[in-house]
């Protein structure tokens, strides 16, 4: 692409996604989903104006880099730890669930080989957070309690989904997965980024602070995203995205956290993110549409959002969440963006899925991206649809409650009974 060309089709993508954003909003919806749905009507899938290049495509990386780098520096470590067990069985809940149902889907309903029914399992266990983080930001419910624990259960499901992909690709390729040797590197990864972080990454900006002019500070955290980011994927075998969002987490004790977050956010906001949103949506591809199409593709959908809500969501209701809370975090990880999408690649070009559940895939990972804007919107504010979980789940701990008490009633009796009787 000329550059004379590139420019001109960046002026075309943020003009449109800021107007979009604007009547997404004026319509009572997350800017976001105007800009997703810009993305998917420029792109090959409906009008074909715009095509996936590699150009956008870098600046995209770069936007959801810098994006889970922002989200990072608003987190709060001390509050994270709150949610530590609920994050756990939540991304576990998400994995287990999207898998069991994945498989059935793949196996017993589009009838495909066990190897393409395990990864379209795999595919389904995937997580894109960067669209819900962006999402509850809008919305100021990034910092709330299911935020944090949106954002710590898509990191184990992030890792989760790693290993599962690694097996079956060493297993279709003929290969040995050495789990071990793999869950140790990210254990390493993980254990030293964020020690070596919060211990030396603060210290290193005070120093940086005196001898540098007023962007010094910004350059060196960025430095630190990148590293981190190239780190998470080469060594630990995680996304890219985790890696930043542990380096935003590490700077978010640091004194100058304001300055970094101000700095980064205007260039994140202004250019790279919104080229990334729009880029998810240009992903899609046109394909033949028909009512068997339709039909699998529409299951999928389901299936792909009820096994997020309802695996996440019982993860941290047994974690004792409130069902309210539990929904709020399943409905935050029914997002696959990026992740799926990248999954979806490795899937067809290693030959394990052919290009019908290649398109299938392909859509179900673009609907579930554009409707969990939504989907958070309405289970976060919209008032009676929340007083109406909260009296379901009044209803379902007091029906708890009265089984518990008759269930202390009959043992008491037949322990009474037995000793009636010498038993």
């Amino acid at each position: 692409m000329e550059i004379t060309h590139l420019l001109i089709v960046l002026v075309v993508i943020l003009a449109l996604v800021k107007i979009a954003g604007v009547i997404s909003v004026k319509l009572g919806q997350p800017a976001i989903f105007g800009q997703l749905l810009t993305g998917l009507l420029l792109g090959p899938a409906i009008f074909g104006v715009l095509k996936p290049h590699g150009a956008i495509s870098f600046s995209a990386e770069i936007g959801v880099i810098l994006m889970m780098f922002l989200v990072g520096l608003e987190t709060n470590v001390e509050d994270m730890k709150k949610v530590g067990l609920p994050a756990v069985t939540g991304g576990f809940g998400g994995v287990i669930g999207s898998f069991v149902l994945g498989f059935i889907l793949a196996r017993y309903i589009l009838v495909l080989n066990l190897y393409a029914s395990v990864f379209v399992a795999v595919l389904l266990t995937a997580t894109s957070v960067s669209i819900s983080a962006q999402t509850l930001m809008e919305l100021g419910h990034l910092r709330s309690k299911e935020g944090r624990t949106i954002l710590g259960a898509a990191i184990v499901d992030d890792i989760l989904g790693i290993i599962l992909l690694s097996i079956v690709l060493g297993f279709y390729g003929n290969g040995a997965v050495n789990i071990p040797v793999l869950i140790g590197k990210m254990a390493i990864f993980f254990v030293g980024s964020i020690m070596i972080g919060q211990k030396v990454l603060p210290a290193l900006i005070k120093y940086i602070r005196p001898i540098g002019n007023r962007y010094t500070v910004t350059s060196t955290a960025l430095i630190v995203c990148f590293f981190y980011s190239w780190f998470a994927e080469w060594f630990g075998g995680v996304a890219t995205i985790t890696g930043a969002y542990i380096a935003g987490v590490c700077f978010a004790k640091s004194d100058a956290v304001r300055e970094i977050h101000d700095n980064l956010s205007m260039m994140a906001n202004s250019f790279f993110v919104p080229i990334f949103v729009v880029n998810v949506g240009l992903q899609a591809r046109r394909v033949p549409i028909d009512g068997q199409f339709i039909f699998y593709t529409l299951l999928v959908i389901i299936i792909a959002i009820i096994a997020k809500v309802a695996g996440s969501g019982l993860g941290t209701y047994f974690a004792r969440f409130s069902l309210l809370e539990s929904l709020r975090v399943g409905t935050g990880m029914v997002s696959r963006g990026e992740v799926a999408l990248i999954i979806c690649s490795i899937g067809l070009s290693a030959g394990i899925i052919t290009q019908e559940v290649f398109s299938l895939m392909i859509v179900m990972t673009i609907a579930t991206t554009l409707v969990t804007p939504l989907m958070l919107k309405t289970i976060f504010n919209n008032a009676p649809l929340i007083n109406k979980i909260n009296d379901w789940d009044i209803s379902i701990r007091e029906s708890t409650q009265r089984l518990k008490r008759h269930d202390k009633k009959s043992n008491s009796k037949v322990k009474t009974e037995l000793k009636s009787h010498h038993i």
